[in-house]
């Protein structure tokens, strides 16, 4: 299979919308409002890497220091298993996975953004 390479690294959207991936759920884009008013700008929305022979799609994945954040709910997330599986295969690459529960992303941003801020100065000083 062969598998094309996107400028950035990143499929258009179109694309992501004919494979199935959506509009932002309600808790990612509370996890957006986190990043932006964090003023975390290089994070872009269902970042796509290509690891171990699949795609991944993060829900928002910085390429430069590859530090990722998933927003995880009840709905989406059923299986603790395949996301570890998943995550397995992004560190892989390189990438540092980051899994916010709704709770917390709708209840306890200042609990995100310490996360998120300790998991870039940590980036920083390798």
């Amino acid at each position: 299979m062969q598998v094309e390479k996107y400028e950035d690294g990143h499929p258009p959207v179109w694309l992501l919308l004919f494979i199935g991936k959506k509009e932002e759920t309600y808790i990612e884009k509370c996890l957006r409002q986190i990043i932006y008013r964090l003023g975390l700008l290089n994070f872009r929305h269902n970042y796509y890497v290509w690891a171990q022979s699949k795609h991944h799609f993060i829900d928002y994945g910085n390429p430069t220091c590859k530090i990722g954040f998933e927003a995880d709910s009840v709905e989406w997330h059923t299986s603790v298993k395949k996301d570890l599986i998943r995550d397995k295969r992004l560190e892989s690459k390189g990438w540092k996975m980051f899994h916010f529960c709704s709770k917390d992303l709708i209840h306890n941003q200042s609990y995100v953004e310490s996360i998120m801020l300790s998991a870039l100065k940590n980036a920083k000083s390798k």
